[in-house]
């Protein structure tokens, strides 16, 4: 376990030093800003652009708006962003060949997988949290609190969506040498569950499930709708991983 500590120290460590750690924090800050004020100044700006007559027949902002657009931004910016930026940290090693060093002194493969996942899971949570706590108080300071059902429901179902791609961009790395195959596979993948959502027995248990939440933030449908989706995410995860570190420990670096 020692090793593995001081593994996952050195990536974190690496994290500050490529800026990774500054980037993320970064973006998911401004999204939490976003999230309130594009939710806030849109009619604004819809009657700017148009008559005010039209501008009137939009509804008033809400609270739900800017939960939604949370949701809206995290998916198509933030989860992009954070996986593209992850999606060299094992490429970068084999180009570096410094993997090669540190196996040659005794450290086990799957601690350097298991260490990576730490480390990029660790610095995707404290950016998720830090946007949702920053959206969470720019709308007590701009809206008038109303009620979002399931909101920490959805937000840990969001949460968990991003775990489980960072697992996939990880099986990437140990499945390919270079970015650009990293960035295939992950999108291939997610380009085939949503080709598999079109089938509507296999909805109910599809992992994109995660980030379609805006019925249950309506309350239109249960919490428990969700488990299927959930459980199939952690047991999809757990594969890959388990698959990921026995292909690593057959992989020649």
């Amino acid at each position: 376990m020692r090793a593995l500590m001081a593994f996952t120290k050195k990536e974190w460590l690496e994290s500050i030093a490529h800026y990774r750690l500054l980037i993320v924090l970064g973006l998911f800050f401004a999204l939490g800003i976003m999230n309130v004020f594009i939710a806030k100044f849109t009619p604004q700006l819809i009657s700017q652009l148009v008559s005010e007559e039209v501008a009137k027949g939009f509804p008033e902002p809400t609270v739900m708006d800017v939960w939604l657009q949370f949701f809206k931004n995290t998916t198509q910016m933030g989860l992009v962003v954070t996986i593209i930026l992850f999606s060299g940290i094992l490429t970068q090693e084999y180009q570096k060949e410094t993997l090669t060093i540190l196996l040659t002194k005794g450290l086990s493969r799957w601690k350097v997988i298991i260490g990576k996942l730490i480390a990029s899971c660790l610095l995707f949570t404290l950016g998720y949290w830090l946007s949702v706590g920053v959206t969470y108080l720019y709308a007590w300071l701009y809206f008038e609190q109303g009620s979002v059902l399931n909101i920490w429901f959805a937000l840990f179902m969001l949460w968990l969506f991003g775990l489980f791609f960072l697992m996939v961009s990880l099986l990437g790395g140990i499945l390919f040498r270079q970015n650009y195959g990293v960035l295939l596979f992950t999108s291939s993948l997610f380009g085939g569950l949503l080709a598999i959502n079109l089938l509507p027995d296999a909805q109910k248990y599809n992992p994109i499930r995660l980030i379609n939440n805006s019925a249950l933030l309506a309350g239109t449908v249960n919490v428990t709708d969700f488990y299927p989706a959930i459980g199939v995410t952690v047991v999809i995860g757990v594969i890959m991983l388990s698959v990921g570190i026995l292909r690593f420990n057959k992989k020649a670096l």
